[in-house]
């Protein structure tokens, strides 16, 4: 009976571009025609107009319109390690939106903005009572806590040296996304660094996050550093994230740094950060891309002063194997009626960036870097890499002054990663420098 029922809609049903033309034999039959044409548009926009009777052709009219149909309910998978309160706000762009609206952005905003969320979510849509449309969204979330080590050996021809770095960091302690962060850094004797973070994204259940950043330092018993800043994330609008903060600071000369003409400097300024993160993985990411832009504009010392920094990645597969990721960074301060403060001149080198170097050897008062690396994948936990580094002291870096390459290797299990890598500088003090990194990140 069914079957019978389509063949004979398609006798009976002729088409002129949005208008349908059924031939009137009994009620029931046009109700099975016209749910059978709605299910053929596999929309759940569409909906039939009657229109009226055609004499000429002797058939019942109805026009095909398309509604902006809202969404009237949600249903979440994937966050159930989060505040129902959280996850309406991170959900709350679907709410507002149209079916015909573009989802596929919608998600990768989303992902943008939170960084526990590795990808943007699955959706299907579908009808339940009275008509309703509902919205099922599946979450990948990857919430991490964990400690991790970082180790560098510098080996020439008289000595050994060691520089350390431990980190804390610790994810959605109270099931509101939040996120917590102390770091402590040694370099040698002389210079050592201590940092927190705190950030709350969704501060008293708002669409704003809230944020505090703190920093001391001591530097080759040059001078000290320290700095404090609060940051206030604003709600995501879509294309970029985008944060607004306060800083204060101060650098005190030692004795060894009043003699190398280092003086105090006090600094205040509003700061502006840009960013976006569309990488597919957060610790082994093979595609995708992320930049970060900062800007400090305030007074030092009476003074006016701009401070940059720019952060780049992209990856990008070449093969199922393989892969390249470039990386672009660079810093610069910018004093128009001054001098700029020796305490504020940039430092770099070592495994953050021109790997084979010491661990902040040079100071500049810009710079520019690239990195090139290609990675080989021999299977989901086990990476490795060669790389190669350049580095100048202009914010893009044309020509190179300072320049690295080496080799390493990623490798992880379910609650522990390992990176390594061996960094040799082209212009070496000798030729058995370099350096060799260790981290290990553990999972808990």
């Amino acid at each position: 009976m069914a079957t019978f029922k389509i063949i004979l809609l398609v006798f009976c049903i002729s088409f002129s571009q949005d208008k349908f033309y059924l031939s009137y034999e009994k009620e029931s039959d046009i109700l099975d025609s016209l749910n059978t044409l709605l299910l053929k548009q596999n929309t759940l926009t569409d909906y039939l107009k009657y229109e009226g009777y055609d004499e000429i052709q002797e058939k019942v009219v109805y026009k095909l319109f398309n509604s902006e149909k809202a969404i009237d309910s949600v249903f979440v998978i994937g966050l159930n390690h989060v505040e129902k309160k959280v996850v309406g706000k991170i959900i709350k762009p679907y709410k507002k939106q149209v079916i015909n609206e573009d989802f596929d952005k919608i998600g990768l905003d989303i992902k943008s903005y939170n960084y526990f969320i590795s990808s943007p979510p699955q959706y299907s849509f579908g009808k339940f009572e009275n008509n309703k449309v509902g919205l099922a969204l599946k979450f990948d979330t990857q919430f991490y806590s964990y400690f991790s080590g970082n180790l560098g050996i510098i080996n020439s021809i008289d000595k050994i040296d060691y520089v350390g770095e431990f980190n804390l960091h610790m994810e959605n302690l109270r099931g509101k996304a939040d996120l917590m962060e102390i770091n402590w850094r040694r370099l040698d004797d002389l210079s050592q660094f201590f940092s927190a973070e705190i950030l709350e994204p969704y501060i008293l259940n708002s669409d704003y996050g809230l944020g505090w950043k703190y920093y001391y330092g001591l530097i080759d018993q040059l001078f000290s550093k320290y700095e404090n800043q609060i940051t206030l994330k604003l709600p995501n609008y879509g294309l970029y994230n985008l944060k607004i903060g306060y800083l204060q600071g101060e650098d005190k000369p030692m004795l060894k740094g009043e003699s190398n003409n280092f003086i105090n400097t006090h600094y205040e300024a509003i700061t502006l950060e840009v960013n976006r993160n569309l990488l597919n993985d957060r610790f082994f990411p093979t595609k995708g891309s992320s930049f970060k832009i900062y800007t400090s504009l305030g007074v030092s010392n009476k003074t006016f002063y701009i401070d940059n920094f720019m952060l780049f990645y992209n990856y990008q597969p070449i093969t199922k194997k393989i892969y390249s990721s470039v990386k672009f960074s660079g810093k610069g301060i910018n004093t128009p009626k001054s001098k700029v403060p020796k305490s504020q001149y940039k430092y770099f080198g070592g495994s953050k960036n021109i790997r084979g170097y010491d661990e902040d050897q040079f100071h500049k008062i810009q710079y520019g870097l690239i990195s090139n690396d290609l990675g080989y994948i021999l299977n989901a936990n086990f990476h490795t890499f060669i790389f190669i580094d350049f580095a100048n002291d202009k914010i893009v870096p044309i020509s190179s002054i300072y320049s690295s390459y080496g080799i390493g290797m990623r490798l992880s299990n379910q609650n522990t990663l390992f990176n390594v890598n061996y960094g040799i500088p082209t212009n070496p003090d000798s030729p058995t420098s370099g350096k060799l990194h260790f981290e290990i990140i553990s999972k808990f």
